[in-house]
């Protein structure tokens, strides 16, 4: 996530929910306004 953070030049900590990469995305039904949950599916990687 911090490689993601770096390369997208993200500043404001609501953009981490953008993060899509393997396998795990963000799930705002778990979330709170100050705690960001990020589930992975299990077999996906990717590698953008």
């Amino acid at each position: 996530m911090v490689r993601f953070m770096a390369d997208k030049n993200i500043k404001n900590p609501q953009d981490m929910k953008y993060f899509d990469r393997l396998g795990y995305s963000y799930q705002e039904s778990l979330s709170t306004e100050t705690e960001y949950i990020f589930e992975r599916v299990p077999g996906i990687t990717d590698k953008k």
